[in-house]
């Protein structure tokens, strides 16, 4: 499964598209994105689980907030990582 050492999370706030992509990214499929975090950081690649988890919600909160994406849209693309599956109640896994 995906989890924050293996996949960054990428946005264009211009356009609203969110996505998941694999690191490292050898087919450029991120440049259609201009932000991304986890995976392409290595302070993230390093980190414990407990760690990436908090840095995945953190993320996904700034991207709802500051960014002003829809919550469901940013939810649905993170429950393919370990660490917001982990997260999340059961209520929330088949959203």
């Amino acid at each position: 499964m995906r989890n924050a050492t293996n996949t960054m999370l990428c946005w264009n706030v211009d356009t609203g598209a969110i996505g998941l992509v694999p690191w490292p990214d050898s087919a450029g499929a991120s440049n259609v994105y201009n932000r991304n975090e986890l995976a392409s950081r290595a302070d993230t690649r390093k980190a414990n689980f407990e760690t990436r988890q908090a840095t995945v919600l953190a993320q996904a909160m700034v991207i709802i907030l500051l960014d002003k994406f829809d919550p469901a849209v940013v939810h649905d693309v993170l429950l393919d990582l370990d660490e917001y599956r982990a997260a999340m109640p059961p209520e929330l896994l088949n959203s």
